[in-house]
């Protein structure tokens, strides 16, 4: 499948990024793990920009676009204590954004 996420530039126009991606859950939450170099994308995030992902599953034979997969709304981890726990799932020496995941909507 395939998975971009998008924020908005300075001037309004949107901001489409691909993210070294991960799905973590903690309890009954759901966070992704979003890794990238610094960038106009990372300085949308800085600046307070919306996020919003999607997922989507390869388009099925003779499709021309996909059919399921999700839209995420997402909304910063600002928790102490739940980024420690999140971040005791990252790779050794990588340390990520996370992003709660508080609105899912399906595509197709």
């Amino acid at each position: 499948g395939f998975y971009a996420v998008a924020t908005v530039n300075p001037d309004g126009t949107p901001n489409l990024a691909f993210f070294i991606y991960g799905m973590v859950k903690d309890g009954d939450s759901y966070y992704l793990q979003l890794g990238i170099s610094p960038n106009q994308t990372t300085a949308n995030i800085e600046n307070g920009s919306a996020l919003v992902a999607m997922s989507g599953a390869l388009p099925a034979e003779g499709m021309t676009y996909p059919t399921t997969g999700a839209r995420m709304t997402l909304a910063p981890v600002t928790d102490e204590a739940t980024l420690e726990r999140l971040l005791q799932s990252a790779p050794q020496g990588y340390t990520p954004m996370y992003y709660e995941v508080v609105e899912t909507r399906p595509i197709g």
